[in-house]
């Protein structure tokens, strides 16, 4: 089996490729070359263009077929409109990574593929969710077998699920409070991307992964606070944790010089 990675070397990317050469599938990643974050991992073929370039992307690939595309850096229905010209008929399987985000926010749990895909709040959510209709469409064309794949948050060495990333280890070392999000009860599922890697390389070749959407993120609901004091306690630390308010004022917390919104602009 062969499979072509459309970026490849993010967070979630990166491991999925290293899952996928692992069981032996020929994987192909196409990028820009511009990501300093993870390199692309050993084994893997790597062609750099311009995904938004059809003429790159045809210059790249030539007249190759792959087993698998996955496209890693769709974002708004323009990108998935060009893959559907530049792969159909390229690919036994099409797979989209849209996101957890695009479900209905406030929606009861658990949260099912069923769940309604509606969010008014955010951009990206809804962007990726027109990606989603534009693709389903083309799968009940006929023509395009598609599989849409909704991770929620994923993480690695390089992005810790805490607020302030590393900063927050630190701070945790020192001594020092650490921010948790309101009163520190709101539940989120963490998933490390080597466990999200193996669901996902998992539906390769899957005829009954269907367009409707398939979740892939570890099922446990841990508080915030709970998740900040078991990082904590890996470290041997007690650690005094900070629940600002949403109102509260931008005052700086004790040894930093970072303000509040600074740290919340840390979380990506």
């Amino acid at each position: 089996m062969n499979a072509l990675f459309i970026g490849g070397t993010g967070v979630i990317s990166s491991a999925c490729v290293r899952a996928a050469i692992a069981r032996g599938v020929d994987v192909t990643i196409f990028c820009r070359g511009k990501t300093t974050s993870h390199s692309p991992a050993p084994g893997a073929k790597v062609l750099y263009g311009d995904i938004r370039e059809p003429s790159s992307v045809r210059a790249a690939l030539g007249d190759r077929h792959f087993d698998v595309v996955a496209q890693w850096v769709g974002f708004v229905p323009a990108h998935v409109e060009l893959d559907v010209e530049l792969f159909r008929k390229r690919t036994g399987q099409y797979i989209f990574i849209s996101s957890a985000s695009a479900y209905r926010p406030g929606t009861p749990v658990p949260i099912t593929e069923a769940t309604p895909l509606d969010n008014p709040y955010s951009q990206y959510s809804r962007d990726k969710i027109a990606c989603e209709a534009r693709l389903s469409q083309a799968h009940r064309d006929g023509d395009f077998p598609v599989t849409i794949v909704r991770p929620s948050h994923t993480y690695d060495a390089t992005s810790l699920p805490l607020r302030g990333g590393w900063t927050a280890v630190d701070r945790m070392r020192r001594g020092l409070p650490v921010i948790v999000a309101d009163d520190g009860a709101s539940q989120w599922t963490l998933t490390h991307s080597d466990d999200f890697a193996r669901a996902f390389v998992g539906l390769f070749g899957r005829p009954e992964a269907t367009p409707t959407g398939v979740q892939a993120f570890w099922g446990t609901k841990p508080t915030a606070k709970s998740s900040t004091t078991r990082r904590s306690s890996a470290l041997s630390k007690a650690t005094r944790l900070s629940f600002p308010s949403r109102r509260a004022p931008r005052s700086k917390l004790p040894g930093t010089t970072r303000t509040r919104a600074a740290e919340r602009s840390t979380r990506t």
